[in-house]
């Protein structure tokens, strides 16, 4: 792969249709040159396209992250390929949209998904954009926006239309460092199923997903004296050796012998199942629905009036939460397992 990862060889993959894909999505460790890679593909397009359809748009979750993006996206990569270039940028729709410019001419759009819905009404202003990068996809305290991917289907449908068409291929660029393969995108995607250790290509419907390592990315991490210190984090690992930050596959086990089913729960419009065997308690996916004892913590997960709404004193929190603590708590996956962590640190 040489110093620094190129992103020219997932750019050439094609689908698991055979299909040019719209997703081309990487992961892999952190200061492998992701991000450079990237902002010069946009750069690039835009300074040497023939076409007036050249511009590009970056993906962020808040409006409060789009500050000082012409230096933060600029600086970097102006001083490896582009000397002699100025990058600039403008707020629109009070700061909805912030607009970059190269030598003053308008090259890219800088879109908060947080406001997909009124980004939706500026459509007209996007025609000329080519393609789209979202950096960072994955958040590294696993906190995305409620419903985000249909925010990001808005903003890219909100992009691919006008022109005179309905829809024109706008492709998007996702890149990220190994955080959760319980990510939302991993999970509407379908990759959590499909992802092994040894995984380096992935392809589905319309996107193509490639898992990188970089050596001489990973050496400069674990040369350096200050990161040495922190070796025994889980943060080391994840920036150096590519193991998923927030993934751990500890109390993942099936216990044996007979058990009593305990509870059922609705978690983000899933069900999951709690049963009591003679030495801990497991947690599964799928869940009898009709059992008298079903609880949920979130409103959007009240069907019926049936479902018991529950709060940190509740005692059944009080109960599993025992039993976490004391080590008797085994589950079917990492979705069920961190599913049960999400509610006991809710609560």
């Amino acid at each position: 792969m040489g110093n620094y990862y190129d992103c020219n060889y997932l750019l050439t993959l094609k689908d698991k249709n055979g299909n040019l894909p719209d997703i081309y999505i990487t992961d892999g460790n952190r200061t492998a040159g992701k991000t450079v890679s990237f902002k010069r593909r946009l750069v690039d397009t835009f300074l040497k396209s023939k076409t007036d359809v050249n511009q590009f748009y970056l993906i962020y979750r808040y409006k409060t992250d789009m500050q000082s993006l012409s230096e933060s996206f600029f600086t970097d990569i102006k001083r490896l390929f582009y000397q002699g270039h100025e990058m600039t940028e403008k707020k629109l729709f009070d700061g909805a949209v912030v607009m970059l410019l190269l030598d003053e001419k308008p090259c890219g759009y800088c879109l908060p998904l947080s406001l997909s819905a009124k980004i939706k009404r500026m459509s007209s202003i996007f025609v000329t954009v080519a393609h789209g990068f979202f950096d960072e996809y994955q958040d590294e305290n696993n906190t995305y926006l409620p419903n985000e991917i249909d925010k990001l289907m808005s903003i890219h449908t909100s992009i691919a239309r006008g022109d005179g068409k309905q829809s024109r291929r706008v492709p998007l660029y996702m890149a990220s460092n190994t955080v959760s393969m319980l990510n939302p995108y991993y999970q509407a995607l379908g990759i959590n199923k499909m992802l092994k250790r040894d995984t380096k290509i992935l392809r589905g419907d319309g996107w193509v997903y490639e898992r990188t390592y970089n050596e001489n990315a990973a050496q400069a991490f674990t040369g350096s004296a200050f990161n040495r210190a922190f070796a025994s984090s889980k943060y080391f690992g994840h920036a150096a050796e590519n193991v998923y930050l927030n993934d751990n596959d500890a109390l993942i086990e099936r216990p044996s012998g007979v058990n009593e089913y305990m509870l059922s729960i609705r978690y983000n419009n899933a069900w999951y199942s709690v049963r009591k065997y003679n030495t801990c308690v497991y947690v599964s996916e799928g869940a009898d629905e009709t059992f008298p004892r079903r609880v949920c913590f979130n409103y959007t997960d009240v069907i019926d009036d049936r479902a018991v709404m529950i709060n940190s004193s509740n005692y059944i929190i009080l109960t599993l939460r025992t039993y976490f603590h004391r080590g008797l708590m085994r589950f079917e996956n990492l979705q069920c397992k961190n599913m049960m962590f999400d509610m006991l640190s809710f609560m």
